[in-house]
């Protein structure tokens, strides 16, 4: 099983964690979106993350009609259409110190947008994150920021040509400890920037600059950034179905802390 690992900002609250304990506390354990039922457990592990488990289906799927697969012979389908088999799955974890969030179905992002947004009565923004260059070139359309650091360190000063040495001659004075800049695009083609990206890249590995962050835009018009420094990696777990074809809940929630911590 892999968890896709997501960015969660909740616009306006400072703290996640309170929000988490208000979850906790009054968050409903069951929910609809878009014809689906979910039914929730939740809780706060380690005094930092929050554990969702949700069993879920579509409440309107439903028919007359049974088929009994070891006799071959179909019957009348007894259940009533209040009744609902919650089959599918879903497993949420929820870093307050990071404010990452795990999923291990990424197709459920916007249901579980809409719960944490209705729950907190807050915009909530949840961007994906890239665990490589490549990805997020493939992803994103338009590049709309560049935001570097540069130290001084052997690298910056004995190469001249260096934007460091160069706007510490500019300037005339004393040699700083370091330079933070932003350059924005006028929605430039990422396309057209890769060799660009590509040799920025390579001088960050030589110590050139730190804390890279790209920022641009896929093709929804959705703000996307990468982080040189901050390359977040997925976490996959090994646990196997039952006879059922269901995950055991309490094995996931222990391989999967026992990958993190």
């Amino acid at each position: 099983m892999k968890f896709k690992a997501l960015h969660i900002i909740i616009e306006g609250h400072s703290s996640i964690y309170d929000d988490v304990k208000k979850i906790i506390s009054f968050g409903k354990n069951k929910y609809e979106h878009n014809n689906e039922v979910f039914l929730i457990e939740k809780k706060i592990v380690d005094n930092r993350y929050l554990w969702m488990y949700c069993q879920y289906e579509n409440s309107k799927l439903y028919g007359e009609i049974v088929l009994d697969t070891e006799k071959e012979k179909q019957h009348k389908n007894t259940r009533k259409k209040n009744e609902i088999e919650l089959r599918k799955q879903l497993f949420l974890i929820l870093d307050t110190e990071s404010h990452l969030l795990y999923l291990s179905d990424i197709a459920k992002k916007g249901a579980i947008k809409t719960y944490f947004s209705e729950e907190l009565q807050a915009d909530i923004i949840i961007k994906n994150l890239y665990s490589s260059l490549d990805e997020f070139q493939k992803s994103v359309k338009i590049l709309k920021k560049l935001k570097f650091t540069q130290y001084r360190n052997i690298s910056n000063t004995l190469d001249k040509e260096s934007i460091f040495m160069q706007q510490a001659n500019e300037l005339g004075l004393d040699m700083p400890e370091k330079i933070m800049m932003q350059i924005e695009y006028p929605n430039t083609f990422i396309g057209d920037l890769k060799n660009g990206i590509q040799i920025l890249k390579k001088k960050k590995d030589q110590g050139y600059f730190n804390d890279i962050i790209l920022i641009g835009e896929d093709d929804f018009g959705i703000e996307q950034s990468f982080d040189f420094t901050s390359v977040i990696k997925n976490i996959e777990i090994a646990v196997r179905k039952n006879e059922d074809d269901r995950y055991d809940e309490n094995e996931v929630e222990r391989s999967f802390f026992e990958k993190i911590r």
